[in-house]
């Protein structure tokens, strides 16, 4: 009786692993956040399993963002103003001149990705409005993945 027991117990605890396994089957992680497959294309798909078998310094040097990934953004939720510091393929580095509805310091060196549709080209020294999703990745510096908007500011 207690060899039947334990194997019902094992049988259950292998049934739920493999339940769980298909469910994340279904979906992938970047910056936090999940995304279905279903609403991915292959590419970016294929591009997640090489990003999320980096390391974090090796992320850090990715300057591309597929597409589909910044098209899920639903709104922007924060703000803040920079000026230009340093112009890269993908990426600007920027210097906070007011917080907005941020955290970030007056004076912070800040990553902005410029992977993003509609993306205007800017200048060194250009004073920025930079919209986003919210989310700031909390490394030195610190860093903007999913902007929605940078315009000059007047």
């Amino acid at each position: 009786m207690k060899k039947l027991i334990v194997l019902v117990l094992v049988l259950f605890f292998l049934l739920s692993l493999v339940g769980c396994s298909d469910a994340k089957e279904e979906t992938v992680m970047f910056n936090g956040q999940t995304f279905d497959k279903a609403d991915l294309s292959q590419e970016t798909i294929d591009w997640l399993k090489w990003y999320n078998g980096l390391t974090e310094a090796e992320q850090l040097a990715v300057d591309y963002i597929p597409a589909d990934l910044n098209n899920n953004l639903s709104e922007i939720s924060a703000f803040f103003v920079a000026k230009v510091t340093e112009i890269n393929d993908g990426y600007l580095f920027v210097e906070v001149t007011d917080n907005g509805s941020t955290s970030l310091g007056e004076g912070a060196i800040v990553h902005v990705s410029t992977n993003f549709k509609g993306y205007t080209e800017c200048a060194v020294g250009d004073s920025i409005r930079i919209e986003f999703d919210s989310v700031i990745q909390e490394l030195y510096p610190p860093i903007i993945p999913n902007v929605v908007a940078i315009s000059k500011n007047q």
